[in-house]
């Protein structure tokens, strides 16, 4: 660890005596054995997720390509030596297979996929009869295929894993989703809920398992409008701002409402957390989560049926239509919030990865787009944009950027910049 905020944090936490270790790929290989000391095998740290003075979760890939294999790492409190205890007992799914490692002395749990401490559905996955029998209760027999293969999309550890039922030809493929108990039930009534629309296209779903918290949903091919955009070939997003409309405009009485108040909670909270982990941003982090909680609460509300977690990656472009995926945070919510926190994540991106970016053109055919096929005047949304980027402040850090601190830094500058230009920026 050479990063002089890293060994900051580290001081600053010492109830997480594993902390040094997560954040340090080196040192935690020292504690994973010769696999992951071979000079050709890297151990890759993908994301973090962090609770100060609570826990850290660490996120890595050990190696590349198809020999890859993805683990994650836990530090507990020094408080908590119970569950530090109980992540030392394996899977009985597991037998023969190496899941998991505990490091007492730095109150670390470190456990190897499929193996997962919440997800305990995964460890099927080590066995193939078991793993065979777990598809045909999700899919059905009919719909199995031989010579398929599971493609890992997405693993959020102890959250969620994703993945492609891929074929030999393609044409049968599907996409698994397994989940924590609770959040299947938000996920299984978002699929009820809402429906694909002309220019909409929405996941069908074609299986699943309540006793699993698994989903089954049709693969869509398409074209990535997150590719797009970094390739400089998608400069007018019109048919997403008519898709997102269509989505706003269906019933949302059986999701679960967006409270105003809740934001303003998670904004204090989010402040907090910045505070800590970069003290330097204590202050204009507290300044702008106030300042966007008051701007959010004094605007009228425009409810509709929202995806809650709406950005470039959940959009694929048919030939004659927008898929939109990835509806596990669905809710009634304002409709500004899906509109904020894409145009924020176009403006991370240009912060992160691509200046270049023709930013004002994307979201001039977005919002244009948007409001013709909603026919409602969109007021009020440079405060959503900057709610959306603000909750976006932690990302350098979450993926462990090497210059996190000052990159967290611009992300705040410009949430002020978007707060001191709301009159004129984003079309009202």
């Amino acid at each position: 660890m050479s990063l002089q905020a890293d060994l900051d944090l580290v001081r600053r936490d010492p109830d997480l005596p594993g902390l040094a270790t997560l954040l340090d790929p080196a040192l935690l290989a020292q504690h994973l054995g010769e696999a992951a000391l071979q000079p050709d095998v890297a151990l890759r740290l993908l994301y973090l997720r962090y609770k100060p003075g609570t826990n850290c979760l660490a996120a890595y890939r050990l190696g590349c390509g198809e020999d890859a294999v993805l683990l994650y790492a836990k530090a507990h409190g020094a408080r908590d030596a119970a569950k530090l205890c109980k992540a030392g007992e394996p899977s009985r799914s597991l037998a023969g297979h190496c899941g998991r490692k505990i490091v007492s002395s730095l109150g670390l749990a470190v456990f190897t996929f499929p193996d997962d401490a919440r997800l305990k559905i995964l460890s099927r996955f080590a066995d193939p009869s078991l793993r065979e029998r777990l598809l045909v209760r999700i899919l059905g027999e009919d719909q199995l295929s031989s010579g398929a293969v599971l493609e890992t999309l997405a693993y959020k550890p102890e959250r969620r894993f994703v993945s492609r039922y891929k074929t030999q030809d393609c044409e049968r493929d599907f996409v698994l989703k397994f989940y924590l108990a609770e959040r299947f039930s938000l996920a299984r009534r978002t699929v009820r809920a809402l429906e694909s629309r002309n220019r909409l296209r929405l996941p069908e779903k074609c299986g699943g398992s309540k006793r699993y918290a698994a989903l089954a949903l049709r693969w869509l091919p398409g074209q990535s409008l997150r590719g797009g955009i970094d390739a400089g070939t998608t400069r007018d997003l019109s048919a997403v701002g008519e898709a997102i409309a269509e989505l706003h405009g269906q019933s949302a009485a059986q999701l679960p409402a967006s409270d105003v108040n809740a934001r303003a909670v998670q904004l204090s909270s989010l402040a907090q957390t910045l505070a800590f982990i970069h003290p330097v941003a204590a202050d204009p982090a507290y300044a702008l989560a106030d300042q966007i909680a008051c701007r959010i609460a004094s605007l009228e509300p425009m409810r509709g049926a929202i995806h809650g977690d709406f950005y470039d990656k959940q959009v694929l472009l048919l030939d004659d239509q927008v898929a939109v995926v990835d509806l596990d945070d669905a809710a009634c919510g304002d409709v500004r919030q899906d509109l904020g926190l894409f145009i924020a994540h176009l403006e991370l991106d240009r912060i992160m990865r691509n200046p270049q970016m023709d930013l004002d053109s994307l979201v001039e055919s977005l919002v244009d787009s948007y409001q013709s096929a909603s026919t409602a005047r969109i007021e009020g949304l440079a405060s959503f944009v900057a709610d959306g980027l603000f909750r976006l402040a932690h990302h350098p850090f979450r993926y462990h950027v090497s210059d996190w601190p000052s990159r967290t830094d611009e992300i705040l500058g410009r949430v002020g910049e978007i707060l001191a230009d709301a009159e004129t920026g984003y079309a009202g």
